[in-house]
């Protein structure tokens, strides 16, 4: 009985088996040739080619397979024909022209080489794979290799044709509408000075509308645009100073792209990131700037070229008046990198410098005296020609900090946001024109810091937090000065007052909506602007749908951040109330425990009223801020704080600038207004607990309704229960 092992060429001349690739077919008519190759060259040497087993010259047989040879006799035993005889005859001896059966390890190379070459075609389609060896895939005259729609052909390492890259479906977005404003129209009626009449304003404001340090569409771009990567000092340790230079220059690198696309939207006025070389100034890990020199004097050809005002504002560790000598010396380490910048930019007297005052040190006139000796004996000249003082909302009032401005001859950038917080003596009307004379005498463009309360904030820490964006510009800016807009959106915010009063067209596909969320939170919730709270896009949003756990093209990506261990809290305490509950109706008792309020709802906060936007919280702080200047003109100076006097008036404000009561503004329902002097009461009333008797103040702890004292936790007005069992006592 013949053998049912085959020899490679039997099984080559088996009937083909169906393909599930269409690729294979390319590989099979490859085969087909080379037999019939070495069959005419067997010819052509007078030797006895292999039999083709009577097999159709148009019939493409299968492609061997790659297996391994099984030790048996069947093995051994020669190739039975296309008529299903042995090749050696029926009496089964061999003939000598049989040529000797091929080696077991050339059939697995063989296998090998043809199981590689259908996986390599398997990659494109047999139209690709034929084209891959014409003189289409070859560079001709120094000309790059194109397809069939002109674009060029990516290729692999190994030659391998690469597929086309997918394009990205362009992404719209949602804009709501603005409301307009005209800056012509916005003017006060009895003024006739050069910033806030009728005629001042006239024209238009005329000025340059900045933003800060970062450009959120550049920098989700791909590849991002930024200048602010900087490093750690672990990480300077293990990689070197070297990485961290090579950091410093792609920053550099980077400044060019961001104001070529601020000139393109017509933005022309930018500060610059105080980490674009991380750790410069540091004692240890410091190093000089002439390695970047040539990359910031090309950023500052194009910042001139565009007629491009760049600043910077180093950061709030920066203390001329510290009474540690260590700080002040850090402190002009700081200044000098920063003022390198400027000086290898190759920009003129209007880059400068903002700081602010810093701390007081429960000594103000010590303070101001250390800042004078550092600013007169310490402070390089250079340095001292771009620094610029700023208003702060806690320690220094722009009226504090003027005397050593007009001392030194230096500016003052004035923050119409922090003089809301920390009112002068003056308005900002009477203030302008000393501002501005210290602008003049410099021969510098003046420059102010506008910003605005978050949502809903109603307390002096609350309303610190800067909004998403500005909804005005200020009443008293003059028309021909600079601004800078720090708000969260950063370019967005320019782009959106430019809509506002109609500056310049904006194109619409580098506009991103705001967040669609009322909140005066603002840590971790913004990472793009996509709007939904920065979540993900409005497009990709379907209604009733979650938006955790989706990327910004709307795509599932990165899981939801790790809860924080208050948040793992609070849903610990929300379970054991539940289960309280449940407890209790287990048992036909009435629950008469806490009751859970989301922490991060604003349930507590509509209890106290409606949530005032930004544009009301704005009237209610202006006209606390008017009162307060009313209450320090009437009373001598460092008698009375400024934070004492807020004390007494906030929470006391209407959204239309009214007086509450003192009982509408514990309940709210109350109509009638109240005289200012009763709101203005002598503060000697007002005294916290312990403070006569220099010890600690200690909270009560809240009463069971047995008379006995608790020993739960309290937060927020809500008492929590460590657990279930504790929820279950208090029934």
């Amino acid at each position: 009985m013949a053998s049912t092992s085959t020899s490679p060429l039997a099984a080559a001349a088996a009937p083909p088996r169906p393909s599930r690739k269409k690729s294979t077919s390319t590989i099979t008519h490859a085969v087909s040739d080379h037999i019939a190759a070495d069959a005419a060259a067997a010819s052509a040497d007078g030797t006895t080619a292999p039999q083709s087993n009577g097999v159709d010259e148009n019939q493409a047989p299968s492609a061997p397979k790659a297996k391994r040879a099984r030790k048996s006799k069947a093995a051994a035993a020669p190739a039975p024909d296309g008529n299903g005889t042995d090749a050696a005859g029926p009496l089964g001896d061999a003939t000598n022209d049989t040529p000797a059966p091929a080696k077991r390890g050339a059939k697995r190379k063989a296998a090998s080489k043809a199981t590689a070459a259908i996986k390599e075609v398997d990659q494109d389609d047999a139209a690709d794979a034929s084209a891959d060896v014409t003189a289409e895939s070859v560079e001709q005259d120094g000309e790059p290799e194109l397809d069939s729609d002109g674009e060029p052909v990516r290729r692999a390492k190994n030659g391998r044709k690469l597929p086309k890259k997918k394009a990205k479906k362009p992404k719209v977005y949602v804009i709501p509408d603005v409301p307009k404003r005209d800056f012509r129209q916005e003017y006060r009626p009895d003024s006739t000075d050069d910033f806030s009449s009728q005629a001042a304003r006239s024209q238009g404001f005329v000025g340059r509308i900045g933003y800060a340090c970062l450009n959120t569409v550049l920098r989700t771009a791909d590849p991002p645009v930024f200048s602010s990567r900087t490093a750690r000092i672990k990480s300077i340790d293990e990689k070197g100073l070297d990485w961290v230079k090579e950091l410093a220059l792609q920053n550099c690198r980077d400044i060019i792209p961001m104001l070529q696309w601020n000139a393109e939207h017509n933005i022309r006025f930018m500060r610059l990131s105080s980490e674009i070389f991380p750790f410069a100034s540091h004692k240890v890990y410091g190093y000089d700037l002439d390695f970047a020199k040539e990359e910031l004097a090309e950023a500052g050809r194009v910042a001139r070229s565009l007629g491009h005002r760049v600043t910077a504002h180093p950061g709030q560790f920066c203390q001329l008046g510290s009474p540690n000598p260590e700080v002040v010396t850090a402190s002009i380490r700081e200044l000098e990198v920063h003022c390198a910048v400027f000086d290898l930019m190759g920009m003129d007297q209007d880059s400068v410098m903002i700081i602010h005052g810093g701390g007081v040190y429960q000594d103000r006139p010590a303070t101001l005296e250390r800042m004078r000796d550092t600013i007169r004996n310490k402070l390089p000249q250079n340095v001292r020609n771009r620094l610029v003082l700023e208003n702060d909302e806690i320690s220094w009032s722009a009226e504090q900090l003027l005397p050593i401005c007009h001392e030194f001859d230096i500016p003052m950038v004035f923050d119409f946001h922090h003089d809301m917080l920390r009112p002068s003596v003056k308005s900002p009307r009477e203030l302008m024109p000393e501002l501005l004379a210290l602008f003049k005498k410099r021969n510098i463009r003046p420059k102010f810091h506008l910003s605005h309360p978050r949502p809903g904030s109603r307390n002096l820490r609350e309303r610190r937090a800067h909004s998403d964006r500005c909804t005005s510009l200020p009443l008293d800016l003059p028309p021909n000065a600079d601004i800078m807009i720090e708000a969260k959106d950063k370019e967005q915010a320019v782009l959106e007052l430019y809509r506002i009063y109609d500056l310049f067209p904006v194109e619409h596909s580098i506009l991103r909506p705001p967040a669609d969320d009322i909140t005066s939170a603002t840590s971790g919730r913004r990472k793009t602007l996509n709007g939904s709270g920065g979540a993900r896009d409005q497009d990709t949003q379907s209604e009733g749908e979650d938006d955790g756990g989706q990327d910004e093209d709307g795509k599932k990506g990165k899981s939801p951040r790790k809860p924080t261990e208050k948040q793992l809290e609070a849903e610990k305490v929300k379970r054991s109330i539940e289960h309280a509950k449940k407890i209790a109706a287990k048992r036909g008792l009435t629950y008469k425990g806490p009751e859970w309020i989301d922490p991060g709802s604003n349930a507590r906060r509509l209890e106290q009223g409606p949530i005032l936007s930004t544009q009301e919280t704005l009237v209610v702080m202006e006209e606390e801020a008017r009162q307060i200047r009313e209450e320090l003109k009437l009373r001598p100076r460092g008698e009375r704080s400024v934070s004492e006097i807020r004390d007494a008036i906030e929470g006391k404000i209407r959204p239309n600038g009214e007086v509450k009561s003192e009982a509408e503004g514990e309940s709210g329902s109350q109509e009638s207004r109240v005289p200012k002097s009763e709101i203005m009461q002598d503060m000697s009333e007002h005294k916290v607990p312990g403070e006569e008797e220099k010890v600690v103040y200690q909270p009560t702890t809240p009463k069971k309704e047995n008379g006995e004292n608790g020993s739960h936790p309290v937060r927020g007005g809500v008492m929590i229960p460590t657990s279930a069992e504790n929820v279950e006592r208090v029934l």
